[in-house]
């Protein structure tokens, strides 16, 4: 069998192949994640890969590809639903997320300052794009024809807010910024906890080793550590009340070590973990303005300065300073300039060689006279730049109901009409979807055997891409075959495919180190709100792994709790263990949660040796 495998991820296809018993005579993969590809190349030397898929034809028996070309025969096409990193940050209500973690489903702010359900994600390869650069705020690439919530000042005032392509925005028009509106406080924070978690997204950490003593190796420490100057410790122990030990680090330094497992849990589920994941997560923006303010005051205690001009802060996390401008926005109805700033890679800190990051200054101005003003809920913030990039970079885009609109690294942008339902009545059209790429190369290598895989989704779109293949899809759940709920259509001209018979798999028996007393609960956490499920089957994986805001947990009925491991993810996807293991555990996560389920692929591909058999 040769195999062509587009948006091919961790060669899922490849093992599956291996597991249905069928003989790979070669393997052509189309991948573009570096990480993905260092796991199929550790996995499987033998697999050629054969990079961009949007360099990708075939012809007359030759396969053109980025690296070369082969002349061969391919006797089957499959692929599944690519998802590309554009970087972007969305605002989502569970806080901002990079445009390859937003999921359909996710609710997302809009142009109304509401949050609207996401119908829709994906993208387009290798576009023109051009560099949006509003007055104080760091730019946002896009395409031209991507609209934007604007509004033009004239000598009578400012026009009413509407929507203009950002090719065609001026300089001096104004893009809309949300101040966040929502007050409340489901984790009943006091003043004093928001006081210590705003210092510890400014310096603080938190410890994560184990007790070593007999019968307490499954204990944590539950420490949460803030750094304090030795000659600030008297104003430290004035302000902050919550019990805490202080004892010295080193000649300059102090550190207090406030021993609560509530503080570290919401320290490391919400505020993240290393100065390059910090950020105000969105359940902090949404307290009451008094309590956000102390957790700025916090934050500005360990990483804030007060200059003649007003305050600034210094950060190398992009999510934290998006988030921060969110939160001055909300507490002082101001808005803020913010700088990113190139770091040499190395400096010198007495005597030593150190690495450095390139770094966001926020600053806010206590001057009356800005560029900036405020109206109707929202930060206007002047368009200074529009200029082409000079580069072809790939691009996202989201339809939103109702509303049709979100944030995009904080300003509200509309969905482009070319991907929306509104622009065809489909969800679908040939300028669009990287399921083009994947149809006009099927149509150029008419191989025998074909498979697409792709999310359950509305009718009307499930229509469209069987008119295109010319077969109805079939729904398999994942649940089948291993210990995870996880429904998926496939398109194929492989024939007389049945249901898997179910192996009984439950989520007990995937767990590496099942440590809790009773059965547990099975959690999944969505991006609208935290839902608990008593279930035998975890929930479908997603990229981000396991936290108490976005991924999947377990925990029992005592609330003891934790995240899958990335083993635990390999399982529920019917991977060997440490399949992904040569790549970072955030990697690992990320192509488990966007690959196959393997014995469902191994089970569609089973039929093709039962019908040769029968030939």
């Amino acid at each position: 069998m040769i195999v062509l495998s587009l948006f091919d991820g961790l060669s899922a296809g490849r093992l599956a192949l291996e597991r249905a018993g069928i003989e790979v005579e070669n393997y052509y993969a189309s991948e573009i994640d570096k990480y993905a590809v260092t796991v199929s190349k550790k996995n499987w030397p033998d697999i050629i890969q054969i990079g961009d898929v949007t360099q990708v034809s075939y012809k007359d028996g030759v396969l053109y590809t980025q690296f070369g070309s082969y002349q061969t025969e391919i006797d089957m096409v499959i692929g599944g639903s690519p998802c590309f990193v554009a970087g972007t940050q969305v605002q989502t209500i569970s806080g901002f997320k990079s445009i390859e973690n937003i999921l359909v489903g996710d609710f997302v702010l809009t142009h109304t300052n509401t949050y609207k359900k996401v119908l829709k994600v994906g993208g387009d390869k290798s576009k023109p794009t051009i560099s949006v650069k509003a007055q104080g705020m760091i730019p946002t690439e896009t395409t031209a024809n991507h609209p934007y919530y604007f509004k033009s000042k004239t000598d009578a005032g400012y026009t009413r807010p509407s929507w203009k392509k950002a090719g065609e925005l001026l300089k001096g028009d104004y893009i809309a910024f949300p101040i966040n509106s929502v007050e409340e406080n489901p984790l009943q924070l006091t003043e004093q906890e928001c006081l210590v978690l705003g210092r510890y997204i400014a310096d603080g950490h938190t410890r994560k080793d184990y007790r070593k003593e007999d019968g307490r190796s499954d204990h944590r420490y539950w420490q949460l550590i803030i750094s304090v100057g030795a000659s600030k410790c008297d104003i430290f122990e004035s302000k902050y009340l919550l019990k805490h030990s202080l004892h010295k680090h080193t000649e300059s330094t102090m550190r207090a070590v406030f021993s609560s497992k509530r503080l570290v849990e919401i320290a490391e589920d919400y505020c993240g973990i290393g100065s390059s994941n910090k950020q105000f997560p969105q359940v902090l923006l949404n307290l009451p303005i008094k309590l956000l303010a102390k957790v700025l005051e916090g934050y500005s205690d360990g990483d804030g300065c007060f200059t003649k001009n007003g305050w600034q802060a210094t950060t190398v996390s992009k999510l934290l300073a998006l988030s921060l401008s969110q939160a001055i926005a909300k507490v002082h109805s101001r808005g803020i300039s913010m700088t990113f700033c190139v770091r040499p890679k190395t400096t010198v800190i007495q005597g030593r060689v150190v690495n450095q990051q390139d770094t966001y200054l926020v600053r806010s101005y206590k001057t009356e006279k800005h560029f900036w003003h405020i109206d109707d809920g929202f930060i206007w913030y002047p368009v200074k730049s529009i200029n082409a990039t000079g580069a072809n970079q790939d691009v996202f885009n989201i339809e939103v109901e109702q509303d049709n609109s979100y944030t995009a690294n904080g300003f509200v942008v509309h969905n482009c009409q070319s991907f929306s339902v509104a622009g065809n009545g489909k969800g679908f059209d040939g300028s669009s979807g990287l399921f083009y790429e994947w149809l006009r190369i099927l149509r150029e290598v008419r191989p025998k055997y074909f498979l697409l895989e792709n999310v359950c989704m509305k009718k009307e779109w499930e229509n469209v891409i069987t008119q295109e293949v010319g077969v109805a899809p079939i729904m398999i759940n994942s649940a089948l075959v291993s210990a995870q709920n996880r429904k998926r259509l496939y398109w194929t001209n492989i024939e007389g495919i049945t249901q898997p018979q179910d192996k009984g798999i439950l989520l007990k028996d995937i767990l590496e180190n099942f440590v809790f007393d009773k059965e547990p609960y099975y959690i999944v956490f969505n991006s609208n709100r935290p839902k608990n499920y008593k279930s035998d089957k975890s929930m479908c994986l997603v990229t981000s792994g396991g936290s108490k805001t976005k991924g999947v947990g377990i925990c029992d009925d005592s609330g003891m709790w934790r995240k899958l491991t990335p083993v635990e993810c390999e399982r529920l996807q019917t991977l060997p263990d440490d399949y992904t293991k040569s790549v970072s555990n955030s990697q690992r996560y990320k192509m488990i949660g966007n690959g196959w389920t393997v014995d469902v692929i191994a089970h569609i591909f089973s039929f093709i040796k039962q019908e040769k058999q029968n030939d």
